[in-house]
């Protein structure tokens, strides 16, 4: 009787309750390769240092439109930063040095000026379950 008492205590002062993003992805120019996609939870290395990501993945494309779900994330702010990496080599391609030859996007559809946008701008506060959408940009 005791143990169900202290596992009962435990459970209310350490449970941490876990929400779900579901993220629909509109405007693939095709269904050739994968969709990359890093959800940050703090500024650093957001967009496009994954090895510093709070989660990462991918997913074979078959659709030009996909819904994502990004289930047990703790509550707090995240951003999320997606490719569509058309040759499959698990980066961003560039013509002209600068400029995308693949799709990308971020949460919030935010877009930055001369450059990928910041984390603030792209950041969704998780509080309960969420539904979103963001649509690919391609050059």
């Amino acid at each position: 009787m005791l143990f169900l008492y202290i596992s009962a205590l435990f459970q209310i002062f350490f449970y941490s309750p876990t929400y779900t993003i579901d993220v629909k992805i509109d405007g693939l120019r095709n269904e050739k390769g994968f969709l990359l996609y890093s959800i940050f939870n703090k500024k650093d290395g957001f967009p496009d240092k994954a090895a510093k990501a709070y989660a990462k993945g991918s997913i074979k494309i078959t659709d030009r439109n996909i819904n994502l779900n990004l289930p047990n994330l703790p509550s707090g702010q995240y951003a999320i930063s997606f490719l569509h990496d058309e040759n499959e080599n698990g980066k961003m391609d560039f013509k002209l040095i600068t400029i995308p030859k693949e799709g990308y996007c971020f949460s919030r559809n935010a877009t930055g000026t001369f450059g990928p946008p910041d984390f603030n701008s792209s950041a969704i506060e998780l509080k309960a379950d969420l539904k979103t959408s963001v649509k690919m940009i391609y050059w």
